[in-house]
């Protein structure tokens, strides 16, 4: 993709190392440091030059209609990269994995889900047995079905049933509190605009929303914020964040930014990967092949668009009264809000706390 002004700008960007305080979120995180511990060991028992790896894909259950895979393999790709394992495309240790629920005879509840990652030679052949760890029906279905998992709940019902307001806005639930929109631009050049995107009419299906768009479109993500708090989101495009590609990083490699900050009452647009404060890639639909989750060699799950809604605060004394006790995850964060009119910077010192709501849109690329 080449680069791309950034349109409309953000309401703000967040710094910093804050995590959410999602008790699901630490529990996927610690199993995947495990998993990722025992691959490092296998990989380093090979001889030299055979220790390259690619993960070439995490898949979910297709009768749960699950959207967590993606999400999966960026965490463990993540944490192997920490560790300092080589990844290429043409790898000698293949990585793949599945999610599944592994619950009792109740089939609208998932209690337990179990995540099985396998090492492969280029020929085939396992690499030790396959690694298998449970998680609990709330880590489980925050994954498969990000957002719909409701406060204080061990275990859900597995059919969604997320709403449309205003024909186009796409919510977690008819109470939900926030929305997504995706908008869509014909024939993308340097010279589009915002103005160009038009708001893409979602449908229900089988209780997930879903859009279309083609290839050779580009598309936008626009967040509203209706409430009278500000919220931090964050944004996945195939199960990489929107910061994947940032120029801006931490001391560690990593992207320094992982939030968007939505002001209260108000909305931002998203229009592509962030580059830096002036510059973005657009989001475009392309085939498979060209596209960015596959040069990261995450193969399955693609199609899918998600917004993670956190509170956030700046003061101690904003902390919403409904946010539960901070996680020792949790963190102060540092935001960046743009201005259109001047286009400038300002630092904002800022908490972040748990997901309140994730919304997901799958997005088909009918052809034309």
């Amino acid at each position: 993709m080449s680069r791309f002004i950034l349109g409309l700008l953000l309401a703000g960007l967040i710094l910093g190392q804050a995590r959410p305080s999602s008790v699901g979120a630490i529990a996927i995180d610690e199993v995947m440091k495990k998993v990722a511990d025992e691959i490092k060991k296998r990989v380093e028992l090979r001889p030299e030059g055979q220790r390259t790896v690619a993960i070439s894909s995490v898949t979910c259950p297709t009768d749960l209609r699950a959207t967590g895979g993606a999400l999966l393999a960026k965490k463990l790709e993540d944490e192997l990269k920490k560790r300092g394992l080589e990844f290429r495309a043409r790898a000698a240790v293949i990585i793949t994995g599945e999610y599944r629920d592994v619950s009792g005879m109740d089939p609208t509840q998932v209690e337990k889900a179990n995540i099985q990652i396998s090492l492969k030679d280029r020929a085939g052949k396992l690499i030790g047995e396959p690694m298998n760890e449970n998680v609990d029906g709330l880590q489980a279905l925050t994954l498969l079905f990000p957002g719909l998992v409701p406060p204080g709940k061990s275990s859900i019902a597995v059919e969604p049933k997320m709403s449309i307001a205003k024909k186009t806005r796409v919510m977690a639930s008819e109470k939900g509190k926030f929305a997504v929109e995706v908008l869509v631009a014909d024939n993308p050049t340097k010279e589009t605009k915002a103005a160009d995107y038009k708001a893409a009419d979602p449908r229900l299906d089988e209780g997930l929303a879903r859009v279309d768009i083609k290839r050779n479109q580009a598309y936008a993500v626009r967040f509203h914020n209706p409430t009278d708090e500000d919220v931090a989101v964050e944004l996945f495009i195939d199960g990489l964040s929107m910061f994947e590609f940032s120029e801006e990083r931490n001391d560690k490699g990593e992207p320094r930014f992982r939030w968007v900050l939505v002001r209260k009452k108000s909305s931002a647009t998203i229009r592509g990967w962030h580059i830096n404060h002036k510059v973005s890639d657009l989001f475009y639909v392309t085939e498979r092949d060209k596209s960015v989750a596959y040069s990261r060699m995450m193969l399955r799950d693609l199609g899918t668009i998600t917004a993670r809604f956190h509170a956030c605060w700046e003061k101690t004394d904003q902390k919403p009264k409904d946010e539960p006790p901070v996680n020792p995850r949790d963190g102060s964060a540092t935001g960046l809000g743009h201005y259109p009119a001047e286009v400038t910077v300002k630092p904002v010192k800022i908490r972040v706390g748990v997901i309140r709501e994730s919304i997901p849109v799958l997005y088909s690329r009918p052809e034309r």
